[in-house]
């Protein structure tokens, strides 16, 4: 993240993707041109050093949170939180622990996460 706005689209990828899928991705430079740019890597993905845990990964919309607010003076209200695919979960997570956040964008969402946890958990 670079803090050139308050307003910030925080980008959780799809299963199967990485951050780095999308460092040429047209979208990615149109959303930047005008806003900040938080793109989320998960657990267990890429150069991560965690083992991918789901529901640790809920409460690290926390921890990304306190980051923004903390480094970049970013507050929930400026945040539009984009989930794409399994990122929809998280987007959810955002949205409930952070009811004003500004808004909620889902792209090929799950209709019924509870089914994915339920296979991760057992």
């Amino acid at each position: 993240c670079r803090a050139k706005t308050k307003n910030t689209i925080v980008f959780f990828h799809g299963n199967g993707e990485i951050v780095e899928d999308y460092n040429d991705s047209k979208r990615v430079n149109e959303f930047s041109k005008t806003t900040n740019l938080c793109m989320v890597e998960y657990r267990g993905y890429s150069y991560s050093e965690y083992q991918a845990d789901v529901l640790k990964m809920f409460d690290d919309v926390s921890l990304l949170q306190d980051a923004l607010q903390e480094r970049y003076k970013i507050e929930p209200h400026n945040i539009i939180a984009f989930g794409r695919s399994i990122g929809s979960l998280f987007v959810s997570e955002y949205s409930l622990r952070y009811p004003n956040i500004a808004g909620v964008i889902v792209e090929s969402g799950f209709s019924n996460g509870a089914d994915l946890l339920m296979r991760r958990i057992d």
